[in-house]
């Protein structure tokens, strides 16, 4: 139907501000910021945002880079998200996101706030969701100056904020992907103006170099969606005062370069590593890369955001000279290099996180593509019918996108389901639509309303058990036959459910009877409790009769030896279904640690 429609001859056209446009977008950059805070969460929603969260204090009160100091971690056990440099700890990450939030740290500062990991834990997420909703007003000015309908504007405003991984990932703590978002907004919204003859100003090209050095202190790979619009922008005014924007940029640059090569040892480490380091992890294969980014159950754009399939419909333009002389034609290209790039990704899935969180970057373009066309769309000529449709199909896009936005950001528990898959290690599950992510919020949000009967006769069949260590990309892991002391594994098994109770994968009302997958380990015939019982998640239920594949993850003594693993389950609060050296309800596994 949408194809049928027919663009109206003028692509691209540049308005005025209304007078209500500047209440309208306040309004609902207001609106998300409540619904961002409305959740109460003020912890730190990854390892990845909380040099993010203390920095600031850093910057602000000390004048240097450094956070080790409220941040308790030794030398030895330092986490990821910390590198050490000389006898401090500094951000593993780029460091504008902490830039973007100074602001909202020093007028806590300035009004007598302490700092501490925890304040700075509450101060991102405030941060967070205060530059989300800032992006949400910025999203529809640009869209005010691109005279796109109020209509639609206000629809891909509340699509951008609350129907998008904005309200999920940026708006929850201190990503590099919520400023990122800010500042791409920004670039989009001055490049705008900088096609008005009439309006452009040296500033604007100022503002622009701002926005793009701002874009590589966030998350350098996102210069990416920017390069396009430099090379491809067909307007002579700009092309003729870019040098503006060039020279505004370099500062930027020269600072991130001499940041990079002080703290992290070469100049275009970006907070990560060594090119060659970073390189290296890109040998995914391109297609189910690209199959998994875009149409997973469970990290698909198209999935958790189908609206962005309309700003794909810009490719039926491309011989359009309107179209490749308007903004949209650089949008519409950054993407590809984009998902490209992360479809090669070792780990496409991103990590622990909610949904397709490495696609966050293009929402901003997929806004401005997606509003652009459905303004330049017309259906007038459609059939009362087929309008009808039209309308229905749009509030059905518009509702499963908030809907499981909703679900991703008032639901915590749900973040078991990482746990469930495995990150890092195992791709299959995320193609199984019944132990799906959006699924398992959904069935955790239904499960902590409801009672459950505590399992009281369990019966399990266990076959197919693999031990493996790091699968990776491929899963094909290596079965070791001697395993590192210390060390996490991973592997999957088969379980049968045997017996005439269900197995729930979710907490009850009362926050117990959920079963998950364990073990205990035995060294002659005697408990080692040191290394017992670390819990793997379910993917789904199991009712009786039924089967289901575990993905786990186990550790190994740390005093090499012959070990006994008895893998069993249990239902938390009620019991372990295997607790002696037997194979009855378990699986036994022998393994050598040296």
């Amino acid at each position: 139907m949408i194809i049928k429609g027919k663009l109206e001859k003028e692509i691209f056209r540049l308005g005025n501000f209304k007078k209500w446009a500047w209440i309208e977008s306040s309004l609902l950059g207001l609106i998300s910021l409540v619904v961002y805070l409305a959740n109460g969460i003020f912890t730190n929603p990854s390892g990845d945002v909380v040099p993010a969260s203390v920095l600031p204090f850093s910057i602000i009160l000390h004048h240097n880079f450094y956070i080790g100091r409220y941040l308790m971690f030794s030398h030895q056990d330092s986490p990821y998200y910390l590198d050490a440099f000389k006898n401090h700890f500094i951000s593993a990450y780029p460091i504008g996101s902490a830039i973007t939030a100074l602001p909202v740290y020093l007028i806590f500062l300035l009004f007598g706030g302490h700092a501490t990991a925890i304040t700075g834990a509450i101060l991102g997420k405030i941060s967070a969701s205060i530059i989300s909703g800032a992006s949400v007003i910025w999203l529809y000015w640009t869209m005010e100056r691109l005279s796109i309908k109020r209509s639609v504007k206000i629809v891909f405003a509340i699509l951008y904020g609350l129907g998008s991984e904005t309200m999920s990932i940026s708006s929850q703590g201190l990503w590099q992907h919520g400023p990122a978002q800010f500042w791409i907004v920004g670039f989009l919204y001055f490049v705008v103006m900088a096609y008005d003859r009439e309006r452009a100003r040296a500033w604007i090209y100022i503002c622009t170099g701002i926005s793009v050095g701002m874009i590589l202190l966030s998350r350098p790979v996102d210069l990416l969606l920017i390069l396009p619009f430099l090379i491809l922008l067909r307007n002579q005014h700009i092309r003729k005062n870019i040098w503006i924007t060039v020279a505004t940029f370099v500062p930027f640059l020269a600072f991130n370069m001499a940041y990079d090569h002080y703290f992290h040892g070469h100049i275009v480490s970006t907070g990560y590593g060594s090119v060659a380091k970073e390189l290296s992890l890109f040998s995914f294969p391109l297609i189910p890369g690209l199959l998994g980014n875009l149409f997973s159950p469970s990290k698909g754009l198209f999935v958790f955001m189908p609206w962005a399939l309309i700003s794909f419909a810009w490719i039926t333009r491309f011989r359009s000279q309107r179209f490749n002389n308007s903004i949209y034609f650089p949008a519409l290209l950054s993407f590809f290099p984009y998902i490209v790039l992360y479809a090669l990704y070792y780990q496409w899935s991103a990590g622990a996180s909610y949904g397709p969180r490495y696609m966050t970057d293009v929402l901003p373009l997929l806004a401005i593509l997606g509003s652009g066309y459905m303004t330049n769309l017309n259906i007038a000529n459609l059939t009362l019918l087929k309008l009808n449709t039209f309308r229905a199909l749009t509030g059905l896009v518009i509702a499963w996108s908030i809907a499981l936005q909703l679900l991703g950001t008032y639901v915590p528990g749900g973040s078991a389901w990482n746990d469930a898959y495995s990150p890092n290690n195992f791709f299959t599950p995320l193609w199984i639509i019944r132990g799906s992510e959006a699924a398992y919020y959904f069935n955790t949000l239904k499960s902590s309303l409801l009672p459950a009967a505590p399992i009281t006769k369990p019966d399990a069949i266990f076959s197919n058990m693999q031990l493996l260590y790091k699968p990776y990309i491929y899963e094909k892991g290596i079965m070791p036959s001697i395993f590192i002391p210390n060390t996490t594994y991973v592997g999957t098994v088969v379980v049968k459910n045997a017996g005439s109770q269900g197995w729930s994968a979710y907490p009850s009302s009362s926050g117990g009877d959920v079963v998950h997958f364990s073990y205990n380990v035995w060294q002659h015939r005697k408990l080692i409790a040191s290394v017992s019982g670390l819990r793997s998640a379910l993917l789904h239920s199991v009712q009786p009769g039924k089967s289901i594949k575990i993905y786990f993850h186990f550790v190994t003594p740390s005093i090499p030896g012959k070990y006994t693993y008895v893998f069993t389950l249990v239902d938390e609060g009620v019991c372990w279904f295997q607790n002696e050296l037997s194979s009855t309800n378990a699986d036994i596994a022998t393994i050598k640690v040296g």
